[in-house]
């Protein structure tokens, strides 16, 4: 298919998702579109996904509203802001849909601005997560300034954005840190639902930089194993992380979050100890087409990741936040055919 059809393609898949029978008493159809992101995309519970989508006539720009908690040794949360935006169409995003997600964000920052807010008309299930997440009060005792708490906004949206809308992302992220902004368009949602709904494993060749006294490769065709030192910052490069589609063939795909998965994100930025994660860490497992041997690298044929997806993610997650260093190696075990 040309690219046109394949967007089309996509958007009839993630604007089906947007009108399942599961959304319950959701109405609108951004809503039920950030019903399925919440469950399928951030690991919320079925149930509990339910109860952070705040979309209504009067909620100022947050249409979902969710509280990270921190991770590992960090000491601090994230009051991540969700607006979903519905196109009629695979139609391109412009700046101007960022306009009250960006203002929004003004009202989380300070006490004041918070209870200026809420004086006035507030859907009702906004204002509840609000007094849940105790947000006034955390914000009078400085846990923003502190930086105790942050922000990050996330945009859900059917429609592309356009070259405009991707500089003012990357303006606002430069303007304010990394990963401060986040869009999930139709070109990052489209792999992401044929993931889940047809699972198969992603086509294509992963280079696996390893020198051969960081490899061992054993076994003949159709059963050769390889086992490699895996940088993260060369693992994080892989096609397939951000969308989802190397975890395909994985049958719990990205866990949800949970004490390990927080473990390991503080592991990760606890830069000092990089130098020995290969000796600590489990391992990356890969099912694969096939494995080449060259002199400085493995070429990996059709590769899906089927342990270690949770780590994957929190790899890649790090290197957005700017945490990776060179030091920072892990075993892959790759196994497949000879090409």
């Amino acid at each position: 298919m040309t690219p046109r059809q394949n967007r089309q393609a996509d958007y009839a898949l993630v604007s089906g998702l947007a009108s399942t029978a599961e959304a319950g008493g959701l109405a609108k159809e951004r809503s039920v579109l950030l019903l399925w992101f919440l469950r399928n995309v951030v690991g919320i519970d079925d149930l509990d996904a339910y109860e952070f989508v705040c979309d209504g006539d009067d909620d100022g720009g947050v249409d979902a509203l969710y509280l990270e908690q921190s991770t590992g040794d960090e000491d601090h949360e994230t009051l991540v802001v969700y607006q979903s935006k519905y196109t009629q169409g695979p139609t391109g995003v412009s700046p101007n849909a960022f306009g009250r997600l960006l203002s929004i964000a003004s009202q989380f920052k300070t006490a004041t601005a918070l209870q200026s807010f809420l004086a006035g008309q507030v859907e009702p299930k906004l204002r509840d997560l609000i007094a849940r997440f105790e947000l006034h009060h955390k914000l009078e005792d400085g846990h923003y300034n502190e930086g105790r708490l942050r922000i990050r906004l996330a945009l859900v949206t059917t429609g592309a954005l356009n070259a405009q809308a991707e500089q003012l992302v990357e303006a606002t992220n430069q303007a304010e840190r990394a990963g401060y902004l986040t869009v999930y368009d139709l070109r990052r949602l489209g792999p992401l639902a044929r993931a889940v709904a047809a699972p198969t494993a992603r086509h294509g060749t992963i280079e696996v930089p390893c020198t051969p006294a960081e490899r061992v490769v054993v076994g003949s065709s159709p059963s050769r194993v390889a086992m490699a030192a895996v940088r993260a910052e060369d693992l994080v490069g892989w096609p397939g992380i951000d969308d989802r589609t190397l975890f395909e063939l994985n049958v719990r795909r990205e866990l949800r979050r949970n004490r390990v998965r927080d473990q390991l994100d503080g592991a990760i930025r606890r830069r000092n100890e990089h130098k020995d994660f290969l000796a600590y860490h489990n391992g990356l497992t890969v099912v694969c087409d096939g494995i080449a041997e060259e002199a400085d690298k493995l070429v990996v044929t059709n590769a899906s990741v089927v342990n270690g997806a949770q780590s994957a993610v929190a790899f890649a997650r790090a290197a957005d936040e700017g945490e990776l260093t060179p030091e920072l190696n892990r075993p892959g075990i790759l196994g497949g055919s000879n090409p």
